[in-house]
């Protein structure tokens, strides 16, 4: 993943095209756990409950709620 705007921390609750979940673990590009990526940050997460596809949008949320209606609007989609 590559972060653009703003942060992605451990934690944060993440929506990948139709896939969600919770960061659990961060790895940047020389394979190193990372707590908190920035923008232009590459990172490899760990924590979704299935594998996306390349190339989808992500977005990263404060309120579990609001992931979980955007994953379920995204399943719909598809």
């Amino acid at each position: 993943m590559l972060v653009q705007n703003g942060s992605l921390h451990i934690g944060d609750p993440i929506v990948v095209g139709n896939t969600y979940g919770r960061v659990r673990a961060m790895v940047n590009d020389v394979g190193r756990r990372v707590k908190k990526a920035t923008p232009s940050t590459p990172v490899e997460i760990t924590g979704l409950n299935n594998v996306p596809h390349a190339g989808d949008q992500f977005a990263a949320f404060d309120d579990e709620k609001k992931h979980g209606k955007l994953a379920k609007s995204e399943q719909n989609v598809r």
